[in-house]
C-alpha cells in the first residue's frame, strides 16, 4: 500500500513540476501559492473573525469574546507551527529536489524538512479553531 501511495505522490509531483518554467505566469502562481498565499488565508480568517464578532459586539457588550477568540486563534496556530517545526527537526524527510538529483527547483528552499507539512498543519489548526468558535 505504501508503495502505491509513494508512486502516486511521485507521479503527481512530476506532473506538477512540469509546469515549472512553462511560463512566467505559472512560475509566479506556483511561487505565490507555495510562499505567500498562506498569509492571505490567515489574514482573511482574522478579518472574518473581526467582522463577525464586531457585528455581534455592536448588539451587546461582547467585545471580550472578540479579544479572546483572536488570542486563542493566534495561540493555536503558533502552537501548531512550533509542533510542526519540532517534528521537522526530529523526523523531517527529503524534499523532492534532494531526492531526485535531476530536478531543478523553482526557488531554493532548505532541505530535509518536508514532513510534516507546515502549510497543512497551519491550515488544519486554523480551520479547527474557526470550526470550534463558529459552528
Amino acid at each position: 500500500m505504501f508503495n502505491i501511495i509513494q508512486q502516486f505522490n511521485s507521479q503527481l509531483f512530476f506532473n506538477l513540476h512540469q509546469l515549472v518554467g512553462y511560463s512566467e505566469t505559472t512560475d509566479l502562481l506556483i511561487y505565490f501559492f507555495a510562499q505567500i498565499a498562506d498569509m492571505y488565508v490567515i489574514a482573511a480568517a482574522m478579518l472574518f473573525i473581526l467582522l463577525y464578532q464586531h457585528k455581534r459586539s455592536i448588539k451587546s457588550n461582547e467585545r471580550h469574546f472578540l479579544i479572546k477568540e483572536l488570542f486563542l486563534m493566534t495561540f493555536a496556530v503558533m502552537c501548531a507551527w512550533f509542533v510542526a517545526h519540532f517534528l521537522k527537526l526530529t523526523i523531517g524527510g527529503l524534499r523532492p529536489f534532494e531526492f531526485y538529483a535531476s530536478l531543478e527547483p523553482l526557488f531554493l528552499y532548505a532541505g530535509g524538512d518536508t514532513f510534516p507539512s507546515g502549510h497543512a498543519t497551519l491550515f488544519s489548526a486554523l480551520s479547527l479553531m474557526l470550526t470550534a468558535f463558529h459552528r
